[in-house]
């Protein structure tokens, strides 16, 4: 599988990377499928230890070490034996908070040439308060959670080390992100996805269109977006995590729900409201063999009933996304082929995406995302934890050639009334009155 003298073993593309790349050949020159997270520990580790650590998280994922090159006119991926040669390993030293603001910035809207694969980089900080890593990757090798298990593994890498003094997790295994690319190759040979294709052939055969949050947007893609996002204060979240303790669901079916309601408002004479999702397909959340795999992005699609409770509308929204879970192996460029069949003149199945990414760290490392100033869609929303395991970031990325910062502003804090609404009083009835 490595390179070995003169002989390359080329792999496919998996799906999901060929519908990035593909997105890059639209908009070439542009940090649409950049994908940068911040990585903050708890301790000033030595460049020795960042640079040791990196080099494990690389060891341990294949995904990491893989290339792409075109052969006889389509693109393939191979492996390297010395994957840190072409990967940027970055140091600065000495930094005031606003240049480290301004490197995160940066790093974020960095441009990658992934033909000459430049595909990921790190940049280690240090200023007399905060240390940390930006870890910035293309999104053909990385995904939002990819970027969260590579901040979990360098924040566990650098204290294993530091403590022991040696490297850390020799035995782990490495994880083959080939075998993930050869399961979605017999995917698409088998009886799940002969099921699946029927599935959305009868959702998109009776679809009523994409829901948007602004009426007169038109179906396309812009790669330029702002970002308006706001801290969750603590006495918010305590009371968001008891309501969903009492009620058995994740905080994420909340705040979809707040989503697919304001949808609603916005599109009353439409009978079902469509959103896409990114959902967690790994094995477990801690799973350090499953880097490499990317997230689902699916369709979920709910009947809306405004007769209902607070309470029972969670468990449409619940059921909904079960119902998508299973049937989201497709990958959103193949159920938008499917979507085309029946309604041509669709560009995209959803104008609205929702991704739910939290992760907590006992140590008080943290990782979270950082806005790339480009949207694919309308509206992108996400819920990223800020640090403490407590607060929450909710943040919506907006077309700005769609929305002005009022408007964008407006939507947001609809939401924002809605999720307070909703976690008051569950068991009161549906409001439909947020426009």
């Amino acid at each position: 599988m490595f390179l070995s003298g003169s002989h390359v073993e080329y792999f496919d593309l998996s799906r999901e990377q060929r519908d990035v790349l593909a997105t890059d050949i639209e908009y070439p020159d542009t940090n649409i499928n950049t994908l940068s997270g911040l990585v903050s520990f708890k301790r000033q580790y030595t460049d020795d230890i960042i640079r040791r650590a990196i080099d494990l998280v690389i060891k341990n994922e294949q995904g990491l070490r893989l290339r792409v090159i075109e052969v006889d006119g389509e693109y393939k991926q191979y492996e390297v034996d010395c994957p840190q040669s072409d990967i940027p390993i970055m140091f600065k030293d000495n930094l005031s908070q606003d240049e480290i603001d301004t490197l995160i910035h940066e790093e974020a809207r960095y441009v990658f040439q992934w033909r000459q694969n430049q595909r990921l980089r790190f940049l280690s900080f240090k200023s007399q308060d905060a240390s940390g890593v930006i870890v910035t990757g293309h999104h053909s090798m990385v995904d939002g959670y990819s970027m969260v298990f590579i901040g979990k593994l360098l924040a566990e890498y650098c204290e294993e080390i530091y403590l022991s003094g040696r490297s850390a997790a020799e035995d782990t295994l490495p994880y083959c992100y080939t075998d993930f690319v050869e399961r979605g190759k017999k995917y698409l040979l088998s009886e799940r996805y002969k099921r699946d294709y029927e599935y959305w052939c009868r959702h998109y055969s009776d679809w009523n269109g994409p829901c948007s949050l602004k009426a007169e947007e038109k179906q396309s893609k812009s790669p330029a977006a702002n970002q308006v996002a706001r801290v969750l204060n603590d006495d918010f979240t305590k009371t968001l995590h008891t309501a969903c303790r009492e009620l058995s669901i994740s905080p994420a079916v909340v705040f979809i729900s707040a989503v697919f309601l304001l949808l609603h408002c916005k599109n009353p004479d439409k009978k079902s409201v469509d959103m896409g999702i990114s959902q967690h397909n790994r094995p477990t959340a801690n799973d350090k063999k499953a880097l490499g795999t990317f997230a689902n992005e699916t369709i979920v699609s709910i009947e809306m009933n405004t007769s209902q409770t607070v309470r029972e509308f969670f468990d449409v929204v619940r059921k909904a996304l079960l119902k998508s879970y299973l049937h989201g192996q497709m990958v959103l460029g193949e159920i938008t082929n499917i979507a085309k069949q029946y309604h041509p003149e669709a560009t995209m199945v959803r104008d609205v995406t929702f991704s739910y990414i939290l992760y907590s760290n006992e140590d008080g490392n943290y990782i979270k995302r950082t806005d790339n100033g480009t949207s694919e869609t309308g509206t992108d929303f996400y819920v990223w934890n800020v640090g403490d395991g407590c607060e929450m970031l909710f943040a919506m990325n907006y077309r700005a050639d769609v929305f002005t910062a009022a408007e964008a502003n407006k939507i947001f804090d609809g939401i924002l009334q809605i999720l307070n609404d909703f976690v008051m009083n569950v068991d009161g009835a549906l409001k439909t009155d947020y426009v």
